[in-house]
């Protein structure tokens, strides 16, 4: 078996052409000289930091999208010693009417917590559906138009391309996070899936029997580890299993020969995961469209 490389190049190209209508739209009914803003949040070790390339990337391609519908992206960068300083530009853009839309990359620094900084944005603004209301909301009951975060929405979203069936498969998500691993575990049941796993380093610790059973079994498996020294491989997964990686690096070249479908580091996630992230930002423009008109 050689596995099928997800077009994730197609994926967006369809993606990108139905958010530059509707984005042209919005703003062709904007008072003239105005733009809708999103405005980020990096905090970072120093100007030379290369602990935050992952977000700093991101960041990068989400403001080449931003360019083409006309979205103004307001890149802040605030350093580790400044912690009152994120906090009061967070709450200048909330006081921003044409700030539509606010994210703060993650994870913090170890002296911050991501929840407590992540609250101060208001839900409102909550473009990437991590303060509490918006967590509360996807857990307690999903319906369309709802902010969920955009790596959870992109993996769903590649398999919905390939028409994938979800009702009655097993899944294993490799990951625990609130960016990552827990709103996927519930879009996943939304889906059909009742059998969906979620596995952490403390489960492969504590608990690899279980974990490599879990991923014998299943016929989806996600990944979204940090460490670039995790490698999910061939003799991990079962004959005909599908594979999606939201990092550059989870994903063994032996998979190639075990998966019937696969996401490759050539044509990564990341540009679905930047459009996700522009249906959600379309999604507040909407529900906040009386404060500017």
């Amino acid at each position: 078996m050689v596995a099928e490389i997800i077009n994730c190049t197609e994926i967006a190209k369809s993606l990108e052409e139905t958010l530059k209508l509707c984005f042209d739209e919005i703003n062709s009914k904007l008072p003239y000289g105005y733009r809708i803003k999103l405005a980020t949040f990096l905090p970072r070790e120093s100007e030379k930091s290369k602990s935050d390339e992952e977000s700093v990337l991101y960041r990068r391609s989400l403001k080449k999208y931003c360019d083409r519908f006309g979205i103004r992206l307001l890149a802040y960068n605030c350093y580790y010693d400044a912690k009152i300083k994120l906090e009061n530009i967070i709450k200048i853009c909330n006081r921003d009417p044409f700030v539509i839309g606010e994210l703060l990359f993650l994870p913090l620094p170890d002296n911050m917590k991501d929840v407590d900084y992540s609250n101060i944005i208001k839900f409102d603004k909550d473009v990437e559906g991590l303060s509490d209301i918006r967590v509360d909301g996807w857990k307690n009951g999903y319906s369309e138009g709802r902010i969920i975060p955009a790596t959870a929405l992109a993996a769903v979203k590649v398999l919905e391309a390939y028409d994938y069936q979800f009702q009655g498969k097993k899944a294993v998500i490799v990951s625990r996070s609130r960016v990552f691993g827990e709103p996927l575990n519930f879009l996943l049941r939304y889906k059909g899936i009742e059998n969906v796993v979620m596995v952490g380093k403390r489960d492969y610790d504590t608990r690899k029997d279980f974990v490599e059973e879990k991923l014998k079994e299943a016929d989806l498996v996600f990944t979204g580890v940090p460490d670039p020294n995790y490698r999910l491989k061939g003799e991990d997964v079962k004959e005909g299993s599908i594979a999606i990686d939201i990092t550059s690096w989870n994903l063994d070249d032996s998979l190639n020969s075990k998966c019937k479908l696969i996401t490759s580091k050539k044509d990564p996630i990341g540009k679905i995961t930047c459009l996700m992230l522009l249906y959600n930002l379309l999604y507040l423009v909407k529900e906040n469209s009386s404060s500017f008109g």
